[in-house]
């Protein structure tokens, strides 16, 4: 580094960066460290050589076309999203508070017995459902069966849960759910002679390995939530894939043009993995569990000794406040800063080519130290903390500590953050090839450390033109404890119809659709808004369970009355108010949780710069969060009626198969959606006030998704070997707005000759599945003769996104087939 020497009129002058903070004293101190070129650290995979997938295309052999075929009919994403909730909720019991004088040891022991036990008694419960289906079935030839026959059999055998909570009983449902898939998949290829099992009756033997792969699988939720950071989950299912079939599995690595690090590993992998070892045992049966096992074993080897980094940063970031808050005023913290910078290196998957180089530890210690050290010592946390009262920042439970004490603990809890978000927004911002470049870092450094400040520090103590808010001014602030922040503003809003349908969720669904499909509110109504922001670790539903604790969150405070234009005064907590005045929306699930960009903030808060962009893969589930990324939360004020939750809500999504030539549309309607369509046939309704309203119910999302990312086209290329996600990706982003508006376009022309040609039996169909215990209704559109798959098949394959076959987008299908079902069909 240049230690700030740069020359002027051929002198060396000293020159000094321009501090973030209105007034630092320390801003003349120099850098203490520096850092010099040191050749980045590549990482050797774990994988053996033979056993890694090359990426490129498969071979259409009938074990491949075997294979993915049933890995289509295991699909589903209810049981990911069930896996995703186990595993967050045997997190939270693998890190439940330690009790006073209780050693680690022993809070380790008693943390990991309460997470097995309860999955544990998943695990019990599982196995007796797959029990029962063994036992119904034991002796039946279901080959002989129709496809239909085999789906209404499966269904009458299902056997009482005893699961009781929700999340249990999510998935016990998707648990049995995907063992009908797992025996349909298997008779239908027992059928076809490509089964390993088609000499033996496939559904026992199949039944019997799925009894058998539910302790292991389990056993993998456990692992993941004791470490929360990503186990080689993805990897394994790749391996899996490309060793024994030929072919890449369709749960690629993330792109290396994404921007931006997940919060935590993406739990719903898990059932990829579940998925693929289910698939491969069926077609090659036991050679394929033979060679599972080796690589399983691989990966423990591998991931054996893998510490838990995020237990590691919680005990650095503990150890630097508790330095920092006994520091006399003007103190040097460039040691305390030196210890903790490495651990938050350690949680941050991006960083791994950094970690171990010192010298660029170093720089940085020193850069953020000079920064921070006009705030260290007991003087200066005398000033701060008030400051920080003034901001929103409630300081409660503080009976036994002196305001002496309770000052400087609060203060270099604002130090911490500061600190770990300037790291942690400089690792994401500057790719690990470009930390060779002194200037680069220090640039980017700069960015990152003003970024930490406006977030971190009142308005008061910060640069005007770094200020995030104008007028509802806050700062992002940490509950002991937690790992996510929560913003010190509860503004109270008034949300109209209009405002809510131009806010998209995850997914792109309007926020007006979640709110009338979920809870059934229609009006403008007040909302109070909860505001958040996700760290290494973060999970909303470790969100949701923290909110819901007695006492609610202890950082913030009620927005004042003279606060933002848009609202008056709000309540903290999330918890429903004594005479209902207070509504949740829910209490304990983290689907309630929304994406805060820029854009939601400017319309609901106008507040624009309380928002923050991510990575579009950021978007699409609450169940993948970016470090970094904001959200936020709706309670209602004076809530009329009742706002518990009715289910899903809408959502259409399309599967392009470019082997076959055909296209598949898949339009979920609400369970209130359902309804009101259902009473308008019975009603006899004119067909097309009927179109207007199935239209309706599904084209306010596409629209909300052209104008953003989405996961609503999945794409399957000619080759089994070909990567789906990645390509869906390329075939989106290209063709984005006019393709979706080709899908939809085709729907409604579906729908439309349907309610021409038979409106009575259609009126009736859909009846009969509105009316069915299932939530909702799902309208399968088969599409055949897809004139504008030409444009996808081209752009899919790395062509431009511009051709002269480009007005085929327009062009009608040249047949179709619908049909409903009840339920959501993944």
């Amino acid at each position: 580094m240049n230690n700030g020497q740069s020359h002027a009129n051929g002198a060396n002058v000293a020159w000094n960066p321009e501090s973030p903070f209105l007034y630092d004293p320390g801003a003349n101190v120099k850098s203490t460290a520096t850092a010099t070129r040191e050749r980045g650290y590549a990482m050797e995979s774990p994988f053996l050589s033979e056993f890694t997938a090359d990426g490129a295309p498969g071979v259409n052999t009938p074990h491949a076309e075997a294979f993915a075929e049933l890995m289509e009919s295991l699909r589903d994403e209810e049981f990911g999203e069930a896996l995703a909730n186990v595993a967050d909720q045997a997190s939270a019991l693998a890190e439940s508070p330690a009790y006073e004088g209780e050693s680690s040891e022993r809070q380790g022991a008693r943390q990991s017995q309460a997470a097995s036990l309860y999955l544990d008694r998943l695990a019990t419960q599982s196995e007796s459902a797959i029990q029962h289906l063994l036992n119904e079935t034991a002796g039946k030839d279901l080959t002989v069966m129709s496809e239909d026959g085999l789906r209404e059999y499966l269904e009458s055998l299902t056997p009482p849960s005893g699961a009781g909570d929700p999340i249990s009983e999510q998935f016990f449902g998707s648990w049995l759910k995907k063992a009908r898939n797992a025996v349909s998949g298997a008779v239908r290829l027992a059928r076809k002679g490509l089964s390993a099992v088609a000499n033996v009756l496939p559904h026992t033997w199949i039944l019997k390995r799925l009894l058998a792969f539910v302790r292991p699988m389990l056993d993998r939720v456990l692992k993941y939530a004791w470490r929360r950071l990503p186990i080689a989950i993805q990897p394994l299912a790749r391996q899996l894939a490309a060793r024994f079939l030929g072919v890449v599995s369709e749960f690629a690595p993330v792109s290396e043009d994404a921007h931006g690090e997940a919060t935590t590993a993406d739990a719903r992998l898990l059932a990829a993995e579940f998925d693929t070892m289910v698939a491969g045992l069926t077609v090659e049966g036991e050679s394929f569990e033979n060679h599972a096992n080796m690589e399983a074993m691989l990966e423990d080897r591998q991931t054996a000794g893998s510490h838990h980094a995020l237990r590691d940063l919680d005990r650095a970031r503990n150890t630097f406040v508790s330095q920092v808050s006994r520091m006399s005023d003007g103190e040097d913290p460039t040691p305390a800063v030196e210890q903790f910078v490495p651990a938050i290196l350690a949680a941050l998957k991006l960083a791994v080519g950094i970690i171990g180089r010192q010298k660029i530890v170093n720089f940085l210690s020193g850069y953020i130290s000079n920064a921070i050290k006009s705030y260290i010592g007991q003087e200066n946390a005398n000033r701060l903390a008030p400051a920080l009262v003034d901001a929103g920042l409630k300081l409660v439970n503080l009976e036994a500590e002196s305001d002496t004490t309770a000052y400087a603990r609060v203060a270099s809890e604002t130090l911490a953050s500061t600190v770990e978000d300037t790291v942690s927004h400089l690792v994401q911002a500057l790719p690990t090839d470009e930390w060779e470049s002194e200037s680069t870092l220090e640039a980017y450094t700069r960015d990152a450390l003003e970024t930490a400040v406006a977030a971190n520090f009142p308005d008061d103590t910060v640069r005007g033109e770094l200020h995030e808010a104008n007028e509802m001014k806050g700062i992002w602030r940490r509950p002991r404890g937690q790992r996510y922040k929560m913003y010190t503003r509860i503004p109270s809003v008034l949300l109209t119809p209009q405002i809510a349908n131009a806010i998209p969720s995850f997914r792109g669904v309007p926020l007006r659709a979640i709110l009338r499909d979920r809870f059934g509110l229609t009006g403008p109504i007040r909302v109070h808004v909860h505001l958040y922001e996700a760290v290494a670790g973060t999970t909303p539903g470790a969100i949701a369970r923290a909110e819901s604790m007695p006492g609610g969150p202890e950082s913030t405070t009620a927005t004042p009355n003279a606060a933002p234009p848009t609202g008056t005064s709000a309540t903290s907590g999330l918890k429903a108010g004594a005479n209902g005045t207070e509504s949740v929306l829910p209490a304990k699930t983290e689907h309630e949780f929304h994406p805060l960009t820029e854009a939601a903030a400017g319309l609901l808060l106008r507040e624009p710069g309380l928002g923050r962009n991510v990575d579009e893969r950021f978007l699409e589930t609450p169940h993948t969060l970016g470090i970094g990324q904001r959200l936020y939360r709706l309670s209602i004020a004076n809530a009329r009626g009742n706002t518990q939750q009715r289910g899903r809500t809408r959502r259409i999504r399309a599967r392009l198969d470019l082997r076959r030539g055909e296209a598949t549309v898949l339009i979920y309607l609400s369970e209130a959606a359902a309804q009101e369509i259902a009473q308008a046939m019975r009603r006899t309704a004119p067909a097309g006030v009927v179109l207007n309203m199935l239209r309706r119910a599904f084209e306010a999302q596409a629209h909300a998704q052209s104008e953003g990312p989405s996961d609503m086209v999945q794409v399957h290329g000619e080759s089994f070997g070909e990567d789906s996600e990645s390509m869906s990706r390329r075939v989106q982003r290209l063709l984005g707005r006019r393709l979706r508006r080709a899908v939809v376009r085709a729907g409604v022309r579906a729908l439309a000759a349907e309610l021409d040609r038979r409106y009575a039996q259609f009126a009736t169909e859909f009846d009969a599945a509105a009316n069915a215990k299932a939530d909702g209704v799902t309208i399968r559109i088969g599409l055949h003769g897809v004139p504008w798959l030409a444009a996808v098949r081209r752009v899919a394959a790395g062509g431009p996104s511009m051709h002269e076959d480009e007005g085929l987008l327009t062009r009608a299908v040249a047949s179709h087939t619908v049909h409903v079902t009840p339920g959501y069909v993944a």
